[in-house]
């Protein structure tokens, strides 16, 4: 007898203790959390277009690099190499950059050229993760544009993440646009903006990177000068899920001569 109450005091203590437990739990979750300030993402890759500029580029070991490979044209389409010799990153990933004025109508062809035009290029580098394509026209066909991301991704069994660089307006996206974006998403990592096309007037980086943030498609700014991080961090606390960081041109323009 002794031991049958024994147990059922037992059993009832554990009861309320786990309803203690709850409650206290329900109560904490209904609490207001504090604030966690994330700082923007400051990710930037060096992109070099120049044979003189590689040195720099390797001999940085925090540097990340974009290399010039090629341009893609015709119909079927070829690569034509760029000037730069195949070089790559010992410490940091690299990434081969093809540019592109117009779509071919043949992508197969494409793809295999691709392929070709890649192999010298990831043989000199420890880390190829992403294949840029620098879509050069001011009139992107992006219905066009997702069989060619799709492609090249599946084309590759999903080894190599495609990144698309964009021209566009300052003016925000239609959703239309958004979502033919999106749905490029599952082989696309970031569309790229060149920052002198997207910067509204008067407008400054942060409001820039916060604006087109909302349209909730991921996206870097390629820019050829180097943007102030502490700057764009104090004036963007919270984070921007979206922005990726910043491509910049290691060839910058020579500086225009005033006139007398």
């Amino acid at each position: 007898m002794w031991r049958q109450k024994t147990d059922k005091r037992l059993v009832a203590a554990g009861l309320l203790i786990l309803a203690l437990i709850i409650g206290y739990n329900s109560w904490n979750d209904m609490q207001p959390k504090p604030f966690v300030s994330h700082k923007v993402t400051m990710t930037a890759y060096t992109l070099v277009t120049r044979t003189e500029d590689i040195a720099a580029v390797k001999n940085d070991e925090t540097a990340s690099g974009i290399f010039w490979a090629g341009d893609i044209a015709g119909d079927p389409p070829t690569i034509t190499p760029s000037p730069l010799p195949p070089t790559g990153l010992t410490q940091q990933s690299s990434m081969p950059l093809f540019k592109m004025e117009s779509l071919p109508g043949r992508l197969s062809p494409l793809f295999d050229a691709i392929a070709v035009a890649i192999k010298p290029w990831v043989e000199h580098t420890s880390t190829v993760n992403d294949i840029y394509i620098d879509y050069l026209s001011k009139t992107p066909d992006l219905d066009g544009l997702s069989p060619l991301t799709n492609g090249i991704r599946g084309y590759f069994e999903q080894q190599y993440w495609v990144v698309i660089g964009l021209r566009r307006t300052p003016l925000t996206y239609p959703q239309e646009t958004i979502t033919k974006l999106g749905n490029m998403l599952k082989s696309v990592e970031y569309f790229v903006y060149y920052l002198d096309d997207v910067t509204a007037k008067g407008e400054t980086l942060a409001q820039t990177v916060t604006r087109i943030g909302k349209e909730g498609i991921p996206f870097m700014l390629r820019t050829s000068t180097v943007p102030d991080y502490d700057a764009l961090r104090k004036s963007m606390p919270e984070s921007q899920q979206s922005f990726g960081g910043f491509i910049i041109d290691a060839a910058k323009p020579a500086p225009e001569e005033k006139a007398k």
